[in-house]
């Protein structure tokens, strides 16, 4: 995962950038697509998400990024 110095450096290059941006994800084939649906009391959640390695160790970079401190924590759930 990139750092926030990261992201901000990359926006700033894409931002002089004239080079065209291909669409990586396209909502119209997303809508056509029929996904089962899937429903998880909390033991089956905390197990498929055990299962899958990338959301294993994605899910707590993710959360050092937003909550790297109780006070940040705490703003950001006041905000909501």
């Amino acid at each position: 995962m990139r750092s926030a110095d990261d992201c901000t450096e990359l926006l700033a290059q894409l931002s002089v950038s004239e080079a065209p941006l291909q669409r990586a994800l396209d909502p119209q084939a997303a809508r056509g697509m029929t996904l089962p649906a899937v429903q998880f009391d909390e033991a089956g959640f905390r197990f498929a998400l055990n299962e899958d390695a990338m959301a294993m160790t994605s899910w707590p970079r993710a959360f050092a990024l937003l909550w790297p401190t109780p006070e940040n924590s705490e703003q950001l759930m006041l905000a909501v």
